[in-house]
């Protein structure tokens, strides 16, 4: 979504909830019935890896994407207002149709985009959730607030289309309109195909998963390899901070490069085409690094730009390493080790896969000049967004204050960052007594 750090009232469920609630009671009149909430994420480790069936290790966040509001009783169209979005904030739009079998057999369909763009996630779950329903959805009014940092690769986008699932699964439950009976990981590969299908982004599963089956108190370590049903592993994992005097920090840098929409298919094409190469149906069948050694002068043809098929092998293979062993270091309460790991990896993504950026390396050496800072690394897509930082509660004013005063872009200007604390928090849900 588009990058826009729009200041909403609060920074947890509790207060984002109140302000939907108040612009909803001024803007529409009366009180919302439905109220359904999702979490943002930070991946403290593995990058890059979920679409090549690897691991990855996120957390769910304090801050969400809430939705609030009603059916209409008549009418066929929808009304959103949003405190969260730079472009159109009161929209009214028609309830799109659900797309054809044929269309959604298709892995590779891609729907027309919508404007502005934010709608795009919102019909895209509502129209999936109508295939097979008579009459389709009911129409409805509604709030959406977040305090999730769009563009900041925390899944503001993740965030929206399961707050949306969940608030249009409860409203059609309120009206009598019967739907499929979802399981939550059904719910994520749902918004997953709806981000693919309706905003043309070829997303990995982690984002929907954790921000739906999240647990309080623990990063949850999800295999993105497909069990033979269909299915997903994931494994809850104590993050105990406070028996350490730990933190995590996630620090924005308030940039988006404009590298093009090509940049992320760009790397995954690489991926596919290594593992044409190496004979193996995804990376995840890679099990060391030498056996990507063995053929390095067929996978380093030259590229115009970016990394080669060699370099983008090297650094999924070496993450999802990095990954397993993350989680048993975790396991352990080491997490000096833990940090360590993620040092490797930021150095991975800014040298070997290359989706790194002046500002998020600038933060990241800024934060790493105290001992009492485990770790640091960019997190999300890359190319801007946020950095995660593991460190002490202690150091926290004192790195805030050394990144603030030493943070500048590559022309050397004077940049502002802005941070918060993150608690590793539960995943989506509905609100019942409002």
């Amino acid at each position: 979504m588009a990058s826009n750090e729009k200041g909403v009232a609060g920074d947890n469920l509790e207060s984002t909830l109140q302000y939907a609630k108040k612009v909803f009671t001024e803007r529409l009149g009366g009180s919302p019935s439905v109220v359904a909430y999702a979490p943002g994420r930070v991946n403290l480790i593995g990058e890059h890896t979920d679409y090549n069936n690897g691991c990855v290790f996120p957390m769910a966040l304090q801050r969400v994407t809430v939705i609030v509001g009603r059916p209409l009783s008549s009418g066929k169209d929808c009304r959103i207002i949003t405190t969260a979005f730079s472009e159109d904030n009161d929209v009214t739009f028609s309830l799109p149709p659900p797309p054809t079998d044929e269309e959604y057999q298709d892995k590779t369909s891609r729907m027309p985009l919508s404007s502005p763009s934010w709608t795009r996630y919102v019909k895209g779950v509502v129209a999936l959730l109508s295939r097979g329903v008579s009459g389709g959805v009911p129409p409805f009014e509604a709030v959406i607030n977040s305090s999730v940092p769009l563009g900041g690769g925390v899944s503001s986008s993740a965030s929206l289309e399961l707050s949306v699932c969940l608030f249009v699964e409860e409203l059609c439950r309120r009206v009598g309109v019967v739907l499929p009976t979802f399981t939550n990981p059904e719910r994520a590969l749902l918004c997953q195909r709806a981000e693919h299908m309706y905003a043309h982004s070829p997303c990995g599963i982690m984002d929907q998963f954790v921000c739906m089956m999240a647990e309080k108190d623990k990063a949850l370590f999800i295999d993105c390899q497909p069990n033979n049903d269909g299915t997903f592993t994931a494994e809850g994992v104590p993050l105990d901070l406070e028996k350490e005097g730990l933190v995590v920090m996630v620090t924005n840098t308030n940039v988006k490069h404009n590298v093009g929409g090509g940049e992320y298919e760009k790397r995954r094409d690489r991926c596919y085409a290594a593992c044409d190469k190496l004979g193996v149906k995804t990376l995840r069948d890679v099990k060391n690094l030498e056996e990507i050694e063995k053929l390095k002068t067929s996978l380093s043809d030259p590229v115009p730009d970016g990394p080669t098929e060699y370099q983008c092998a090297v650094h999924v293979v070496s993450e999802i390493l990095r990954t397993i062993e993350a989680k048993e270091v975790l396991k352990g309460g080491n997490f000096r080790h833990f940090g360590k790991l993620m040092n490797e990896s930021h150095e991975s993504l800014k040298n070997v896969y290359k989706v790194s950026c002046f500002e998020l390396d600038c933060l990241v050496e800024l934060a790493r000049q105290d001992e009492r800072v485990y770790g640091s690394r960019m997190t999300g897509a890359g190319f801007g967004g946020c950095t995660v930082t593991l460190l002490k509660k202690e150091a926290v004013t004192e790195t805030q204050k050394r990144i603030q005063e030493g943070y500048v872009n590559e022309k050397g200007e004077k940049m502002n960052a802005t941070f918060f604390l993150a608690t590793p928090s539960s995943g989506a849900g509905i609100i019942k007594n409002i």
